[in-house]
């Protein structure tokens, strides 16, 4: 039969393979998103010039920008000494650093030893401060600085240290809205810069984990202080599904006593996300008796995966565009910051507005 012979068969498949695919690319195309202004911002000679000025054993050293402020976390490790001398040698490396053009803040941690656990170095002492208010003779504490052998105290007083961002118009009618979020943290440098990128477009939900937010709980103050809204991702990030209820519950309102030493107000966290989205319907029903509830997503950007570039993150946020959608980041990365200084603007330009939970 004619409809059986190969030199018919063979040129149908073809357009039928070159149709769909033509389809799935229209059906998934977004816009071009270009990173040119964002390499622009290229922070390496910050970092080399930080690493002229200091001195000692150098940990670590990360410099970045979003856009609209430049920051740098720089580790040291030192034998634990009197407060005084912690304190005297954050003044001076500060004094050092803001002789830097470009750089605006710079976070410090003083370390003992690397912490056993995953999430990074354990601080004896960290301090936070802006070019303007070192400038001005601003005492640390009005930025932030505690010692974590003194119960975590924070000395964080809600003053923005990165001075005023214009309010955010509110909702017009029918104007469309999502959700941004992103768990893990908070993390040296690039929870504030997340954080302060978005607070120029509207508000994000970040989900803290307690153990992290035990060695810098001045940031969870400041981002709550700046309209981000704060939500639980439990004390470790355990899978939650591997725990027993006794040691779940443990995990959420243990929690509680850590955001109270960072003196966060409870009263505005309502949200919990479970880590890694782990949660049977037994567990859920313990987190909505302890008068919580469980913030879901449907859209992953996936940036947690090593090989998920830039480019790919940014389009998972441009397709991934309809009202009321939820979208997961995180706020360790670098990657993450530069595909939403590409996008915000995108998404803000088509009519949609960023809420919290």
């Amino acid at each position: 039969m004619r409809f059986l012979n190969i030199k018919f068969i063979v040129p149908v498949i073809l357009i039928l393979v070159i149709a769909g695919a033509l389809l799935w690319h229209f059906s998934h195309r977004v816009e071009h998103v270009s990173f040119a202004q964002v390499d622009k911002l290229n922070t390496d000679n910050i970092t080399d010039q930080i690493r002229s000025k200091l001195t000692g054993d150098v940990l670590d050293i990360k410099s970045a920008s979003d856009g609209f402020v430049t920051g740098a976390w720089v580790a040291l490790k030192v034998n634990p000494q009197s407060d005084k001398s912690f304190e005297l040698q954050a003044k001076n490396i500060f004094s050092s650093l803001f002789s830097i053009s470009g750089l605006d803040f710079v976070e410090i941690s003083f370390i003992e030893r690397p912490a056993p656990h995953k999430y990074g170095y354990g601080e004896l002492f960290t301090a936070l401060s802006t070019k303007s208010a070192f400038k001005d003779n601003e005492p640390l504490e009005d930025c932030g600085y505690f010692w974590s052998w003194n119960n975590g105290k924070p000395y964080y007083k809600g003053k923005d240290p990165f001075g005023k961002v214009k309010e955010t118009a509110s909702l017009k009618q029918g104007e469309k809205r999502v959700y941004l979020t992103f768990d893990d943290g908070p993390f040296p440098l690039y929870s504030l810069l997340l954080a302060d990128l978005i607070r120029h477009y509207g508000h994000a939900t970040f989900f803290l984990v307690g153990k992290m937010l035990e060695v810098r709980p001045y940031i969870g103050k400041i981002l709550q202080d700046w309209g981000i809204e704060i939500g639980y991702h439990s004390e470790d990030h355990y899978n939650f599904n591997k725990l027993d209820n006794a040691m779940a519950k443990d995990e959420i309102t243990l929690e509680t006593a850590t955001f109270k030493a960072a003196d966060l107000d409870l009263s505005k966290i309502k949200w919990f996300r479970p880590p890694g989205g782990d949660l049977d319907s037994q567990k859920e029903e313990l987190v909505k008796d302890l008068g919580l509830k469980v913030a879901w997503w449907n859209v992953n950007t996936a940036d947690y995966i090593k090989e998920t570039s830039r480019e790919q993150i940014a389009n998972s946020y441009l397709s991934g565009l309809k009202d009321g959608n939820v979208f997961l980041g995180h706020q360790g990365l670098l990657k993450t910051i530069q595909a939403l200084e590409v996008v915000l603007p995108i998404m803000k330009s088509k009519g949609y507005s960023f809420g919290s939970l």
